[in-house]
């Protein structure tokens, strides 16, 4: 009798633990959603196509302070002021989450990336050098 007991206490405390984990893990947080479209992001693709309709941006992405990867605040202000900055919505150094996480990192990679392809076709174009600093 005992065993059948602790066997239903044991079933139990697991059909807990599973439905907390669920819970936690499939709920859906706004700063993760907003980031889903960079699973799909090419950086090089999206360059060509802002390019082609003589968009100029750079992608920031936020933290403490917002961040302007492959470019700099210093460089941007100094050479590239007439260049749109474009937030990335939903990145944060406050993670909600490891998905949130993921998805930032390939934020900061991909901002870094195109920048730096928007950042040297504006340097050939305007015939300058803004050495990165």
């Amino acid at each position: 009798m005992r065993a059948k007991w602790i066997a239903l206490e044991v079933f139990l405390a697991a059909g807990v633990l599973l439905t907390w984990y669920f819970i936690v893990h499939s709920k859906s947080y706004p700063q993760v959603e907003m980031l889903r479209w960079l699973d799909a992001a090419e950086a090089t693709e999206t360059f060509q196509d802002d390019i082609a309709t003589d968009r100029l941006r750079f992608f920031v992405v936020n933290g403490i302070t917002a961040a302007i990867p492959g470019v700099g605040q210093t460089n941007y202000e100094r050479c590239y002021k007439e260049v749109r900055l474009e937030n990335i919505k939903g990145t944060s150094d406050k993670f909600v989450n490891d998905e949130h996480f993921r998805l930032n990192t390939r934020a900061r990679d991909f901002a870094a990336s195109y920048n730096l392809l928007m950042r040297e076709y504006i340097d050939r174009q305007k015939g300058r050098d803004c050495d990165i600093q």
